[in-house]
């Protein structure tokens, strides 16, 4: 009987970090194909439509924390040095000269835009989880309460909680890993992906807690 259950928990894993593979590949695949100047000015425009739906002194602590975020990561942090040393040739080659119209120098400078983008996506993230909070506790609340009823009605059964928390963190890091490195292809709207991805995340969350008798 172990084993099924084993097999399961198997394919789940190995789901998640064929998932995160995937997510990564893409990403870097996108890094590579995808303009500097273009990619940059893509994540320009994003920061001003934010700048124009918030107020002021909202955008100026949003733009702050986000350059604190990419600093840290990109420079205190050691990473962006060590990520050159494995990009950069070793050796001296007759084409050196072109290493600046290369796939490594675009990916020496998508990677830290991808960290700008990264670093303010999670922190308009934060904006909006602050804001729409009442809301998310509202709903998870209620499918609590609706489960409780459906156990109550099948006898007091209680289900495994370790798949249901499994399933809830599973579900969250995936959508905002979606969130914070898709492509900035929704114009305006971008600035309500945030909001818009959280009340999902409450929304499929409840479903789980409120149907999780029938799992």
């Amino acid at each position: 009987m172990s084993e099924p259950s084993t097999t399961r928990k198997m394919s789940r894993f190995q789901a998640f970090f064929m998932v995160s593979s995937l997510c990564i590949s893409l990403t870097i695949a996108l890094m590579l194909i995808t303009d500097s100047r273009e990619y940059n000015h893509n994540m320009i425009e994003e920061g001003r439509q934010i700048r124009a739906s918030i107020s002021v002194n909202d955008w100026h602590a949003v733009r702050e924390k986000t350059l604190q975020r990419q600093a840290s990561w990109i420079h205190d942090s050691g990473f962006y040095l060590w990520f050159l040393s494995k990009i950069t040739p070793q050796s001296a080659t007759p084409f050196d000269h072109l290493s600046t119209n290369t796939l490594n120098a675009r990916l020496q400078q998508n990677t830290q835009i991808l960290a700008y983008q990264i670093a303010l996506r999670l922190t308009m993230l934060e904006y909006w989880l602050l804001l729409s909070l009442p809301l998310l506790i509202c709903l998870i609340i209620s499918a609590i309460n609706r489960h409780r009823a459906n156990m109550y009605s099948f006898g007091g059964a209680r289900p495994n909680r370790t798949r249901l928390y499994f399933k809830a963190i599973w579900l969250t890091l995936s959508t905002i890993s979606f969130y914070v490195l898709a492509p900035s292809l929704l114009g305006p709207f971008a600035i309500y992906l945030p909001v818009f991805s959280l009340i999902l995340v409450a929304l499929l969350i409840s479903g789980i807690i409120r149907n999780f008798h029938k799992i």
